[in-house]
């Protein structure tokens, strides 16, 4: 209900509005009544109203002067004037108050419930723009972190959509400080909870939320006054942390860094029973470099994960820099890495051979460096069947720690040998995937092969095109996982199904046929009886004599 005040220095005229406008209290009510401007004027705080109805003729106060006082307490009251002046003098004072309606008297009850109404709808139309705009700027304060996390991921991994040009103006609108000296970033995973874990029966205390919180309310307490933290989630269960120093001594803020996040990890250990893979990448003195950053990250907390080191690793620690360097065989490793995506055991195997004969080219004070050679190649595999069997299933391959396995190893025959079995639990590990999914996806064929029983042209064809496969490959693939053709499963399926069906006397021939795929009933009994050795009608006398 909208609040109506109305003035005016005649009571006669005041009556008849306030009686007019009472007969219509759908939309608003008469909230108060004056005689004149000043005591009207005390009646504005005390009723609130949204309307206002005056004359302009008044004693003590004029209307005009009244709205002018009126409109510096609330800009946002409707006006409606009733004069007797039909001057233009005061229609143009009127209208740059901001008067809604200018009505002359004598007024008319049509007339005045007209303009009331379209003043009505005005204020309804910007309460509800006022409505919306209060409810977006909610939504907007709901959605804050989200966008947050939006734009600290597109921006530290150089995605488009975000110039950089552009990153100073979204990140003051998002409320984000990103002014420093120098910056870096820190990439975290949650190894496994404690034995000891003081709180072994709240799951939501094992989780990349509950870290994420823990960090975003702890981290003043935990880092350098000279470095303001932004945590985010960062892809596949990891969480960022972009770090803006003000500090401009890189010795000093990675010393500060390392210690700040040492804290943090055995906080968190101590009192949550959580272990923690940390990395950290390189400290850049731009906001561009923050993509080769996160790369860096990213591989030194693959190493981390890999090593299974709960300590903080930088990326520094994980690209060793050797004062004589060999050229690495990078073509012989993208073969290698080719063929065990595609499981080809052969050609794996003497790749590998041609890659130690290189190696063994190498002269002797290159052992170390060889060493590391091969660690990094057997991190590039892991990290491929990664991509394909998931962090759970590498613990099997050739021990739990490549580092270690790899620096242990005495010979270049031992390297040899050890990367042989890396590369053959790979490769048998993505087969068993490859089985898996063949299984699966031969299931789903048998599944669609009953649902289109009854059609006519069901056929390798008629699945391949719904399974977006090619019908050489779904057939070599059937007979291979099955046993027998697509055709002749088919028959035997559909012969099955209509021997169920014989079984009850009620069900017509032709119906069966019908219902099995077949259009031709006589084509139908040729096929029964090259299957099961009987006509369907012999089939069937034979099952009722049973």
């Amino acid at each position: 209900m909208l609040n109506i005040l109305v003035v005016d220095d005649e009571k006669t005229i005041r009556d008849g509005i306030v009686r007019s406008l009472s007969d219509v209290q759908e939309r608003y009510r008469v909230a108060g009544e004056a005689e004149n401007g000043e005591k009207a004027l005390e009646l504005v705080t005390a009723c609130a109203p949204d309307i206002i109805i005056t004359d302009i003729n008044m004693p003590r106060m004029n209307g005009l002067d009244f709205i002018e006082n009126v409109k510096a307490l609330n800009p946002n009251v409707k006006m409606i004037i009733i004069s007797g002046y039909d001057e233009f003098d005061f229609a143009q004072r009127a209208l740059k108050l901001g008067v809604s309606e200018y009505l002359l008297k004598p007024l008319d009850r049509e007339t005045l419930l007209e303009a009331v109404g379209n003043v009505c709808a005005e204020v309804e139309k910007s309460n509800r723009l006022l409505y919306d705009m209060e409810k977006l700027t909610q939504l907007m304060s709901e959605n804050m972190p989200a966008a947050r996390e939006r734009f600290l991921n597109k921006l530290i991994t150089g995605k488009r959509g975000l110039e950089l040009e552009e990153a100073a103006a979204r990140a003051e609108y998002l409320q984000m400080d990103l002014s420093g000296e120098l910056y870096t970033l820190v990439l975290m995973k949650i190894i496994s909870s404690s034995p000891s874990s003081p709180h072994p029966d709240d799951p939501a205390i094992d989780s990349e939320e509950f870290i994420l919180s823990f960090i975003q309310n702890a981290w003043r307490e935990l880092f350098d006054r000279s470095v303001r933290v932004h945590p985010f989630f960062f892809r596949e269960g990891k969480i960022g942390m972009l770090v803006c120093s003000q500090e401009p001594s890189r010795s000093k803020v990675f010393t500060s860094l390392h210690q700040s996040l040492g804290r943090m990890a055995a906080h968190i250990e101590r009192n949550f029973g959580l272990n923690l893979f940390i990395s950290v990448g390189n400290l850049y003195d731009r906001l561009a470099s923050l993509p080769e950053c996160c790369k860096e990250a990213d591989e030194a907390l693959h190493y981390s994960t890999v090593l299974e080191q709960g300590a903080i690793v930088h990326c520094a620690d994980v690209h060793l820099r050797q004062e004589k360097s060999y050229g690495r065989p990078v073509e012989l490793e993208k073969k290698l890495i080719v063929h065990l995506k595609l499981c080809e055991r052969a050609q794996a195997f003497r790749v590998i051979d041609e890659l130690f004969r290189y190696y063994a080219s190498l002269d002797d004070g290159g052992s170390a460096y060889i060493k590391m050679m091969v660690f990094e190649l057997s991190v590039m595999l892991v990290r491929v069947l990664d991509e394909s069997l998931g962090t759970e299933s590498l613990s099997g391959l050739a021990g739990k720690n490549l580092y270690g396995d790899v620096f242990h190893c005495a010979k270049l025959n031992d390297l040899h040998t050890w990367l042989l079995r890396l590369a053959e639990s790979g490769m048998a590990g993505m087969e068993e995937l490859h089985r898996n999914k063949h299984a699966s996806l031969i299931e789903k064929v048998k599944s669609m092969m009953a649902a289109y029983m009854d059609e006519p042209e069901l056929s390798v064809e008629f699945l391949a095109e719904r399974l977006y496969i090619s019908p050489n490959y779904l057939r070599h693939l059937f007979k291979k996982q099955v046993g027998a053709s697509f055709v002749e499963t088919l028959t035997r399926l559909r012969m099955e199904q209509a021997m169920e069906m014989l079984a009850d006397p009620t069900v017509k021939i032709q119906d069966i046929a019908e219902r099995v795929g077949f259009n031709d009933s006589r084509y139908f009994a040729f096929c029964f009886k090259k299957y099961s050795q009987l006509t369907p009608s012999e089939y069937r006398e034979m099952k009722q004599l049973e």
